[in-house]
């Protein structure tokens, strides 16, 4: 005999049921036996995003499965916390599931986070007796910001260039808000922003150098901005002080020409130069010089200029320059030789005669070949020496028409001063010889130092040529 027996098929709490059963004659001795019935769901959770509809959407696809013996009609407890802990979402739905029924639910949520850190999802099935732990899955709200400068320095009124590369890596869609600020560049900037989830946006900010800008670092101050959370970045504008560079390119001149010294400034404001250039011959005479103030503006050159005299005659030169940066204080300078093709000839002064009497006048004539450039009015110089008689010093304008023709001719005259003079090859010492000033001396070189051709002919005592 099978008898056959029907029992309730719906269950009310998940766990372990079981089926007792025995055989009894009355008096209750027969041992009981159970046969175990489980009353279980499995559950599995899997967030995803849905785009059909747009952005801002969150998905949680939920699976339910009725692996145990009865019929159940389950509660599904979904909710998510923000990365401080608050509840941003929750959801309760009861789901009936038929013995072995396997169900997908999908339920959506707001995805746009307020927040960034770890957002959980928790989920859970629940009897009603709330006796089963929560799971829960990690959701990450994170964004990538970058920001460069197009160039490690800048110089003032040059323009500039701010990239920022914002990058949404997490699962949640993000409105930040950037700012930039840079007062010292005149920059302002609030934007607010739309970042999806996966989404990559660069955003570029000009400027352009403000002329009052002093040199030193300059500061741009990013940040991105949700809630009350932020995502900070500098950037450092660099402008360099001034620097004053001089060079010369051309090294050979001729007479009446101008030389111009290049003053260059690299750095990254303007500059004011104080120079003064002097051009000296071999000998170390002053030729001809020049003081000026000039600016001299950031990335940019200007001209130290020198007119050459149109007498100046050939031969090799130094060019000095010596100057100041008067923003900086900082001292520039060159030192270089240079070839000046000027006026070249040669002179040749004849006396009348051999001898004279002490108190006889020399008349002396004076060729003056001239074999390139023009001579212009100037001082021809006469210097009479001898190893006994008397000597001195006389100076005459030389011929005008010396301007006109390569040669001339010119009727010198020189009168003797009456005291004695002690000469050798070298030097040349005069003595007075009479009256109250008898005795008092002066010296002049005659050849001087065989090895320097310029020291010929120079005072080395006051009162030369005359005691």
């Amino acid at each position: 005999m099978t008898p056959v027996f029907t029992l309730a098929t719906s269950a009310l709490e998940l766990g372990t049921y079981q089926l007792w059963y025995r055989v009894d004659d009355g008096r209750g001795l027969a041992r009981a036996n159970y046969i175990p019935l489980p009353s279980q769901v499995l559950m599995k959770v899997l967030p995803g995003r849905d785009f059909s509809s747009g952005p801002g959407s969150g998905v949680v696809t939920v699976t339910l499965n009725n692996t145990g013996y009865f019929a159940l009609a389950p509660t599904v407890e979904l909710s998510m916390t923000a990365p401080s802990g608050a509840t941003v979402w929750a959801l309760t739905q009861t789901i009936p599931l038929a013995t072995g029924q396997i169900v997908t639910p999908l339920f959506t949520f707001d995805a746009l986070a307020s927040e960034w850190g770890t957002y959980q999802l928790w989920y859970r099935v629940n009897d009603g007796r709330g006796l089963i732990t929560p799971n829960h899955t990690p959701l990450a709200s994170q964004m990538g910001m970058t920001a460069d400068l197009d160039r490690r320095s800048y110089r003032i009124r040059e323009p500039g260039l701010v990239t920022v590369t914002l990058s949404n890596g997490g699962y949640f869609d993000l409105a930040p808000v950037l700012n930039l600020s840079a007062p010292d560049l005149g920059l302002t900037s609030s934007q607010p922003l739309s970042l999806p989830m996966n989404v990559v946006q660069t955003l570029t900010y000009t400027f352009t150098v403000p002329t009052d800008l002093p040199a030193g670092s300059h500061l741009i101050q990013l940040n991105a901005q949700i809630g009350s959370q932020i995502v900070n970045r500098t950037l450092t504008v660099v402008v360099p002080p001034s620097s004053i560079e001089p060079a010369l390119s051309v090294l050979a001149y001729l007479a009446g020409d101008t030389i111009s010294v290049t003053l260059s400034n690299p750095g990254g404001v303007d500059a004011t130069a104080t120079y003064t250039l002097t051009l000296v011959d071999s000998a170390g005479r002053s030729v001809a010089e020049q003081h000026n103030v000039i600016p001299v503006q950031a990335g940019q050159t200007a001209i130290a200029a020198l007119a050459i005299p149109t007498a100046t005659v050939s031969g090799p030169y130094q060019l000095i320059l010596d100057g100041i940066n008067q923003q900086t204080g900082a001292r520039f300078s060159l030192l270089q030789g240079i070839s000046i093709t000027g006026v070249e000839g040669s002179l040749i002064v004849q006396p009348d005669r051999r001898a004279y009497f002490s108190d006889e006048p020399v008349t002396a004539q004076s060729h003056i070949q001239v074999s390139r450039g023009p001579l212009g009015a100037g001082t021809l110089n006469l210097w009479i020496y001898s190893d006994r008689v008397v000597g001195g010093f006389c100076s005459v304008p030389a011929a005008t028409s010396v301007t006109r023709a390569p040669t001339s001719v010119s009727q010198l005259q020189s009168l003797l001063a009456e005291f004695h003079h002690l000469v050798n090859p070298y030097i040349d010492a005069a003595v007075e010889g009479n009256g109250e000033n008898a005795s008092r001396f002066t010296l002049a070189t005659v050849e001087g130092d065989p090895n320097n051709p310029n020291d010929n002919g120079e005072r080395l005592l006051y009162g030369w040529p005359s005691p």
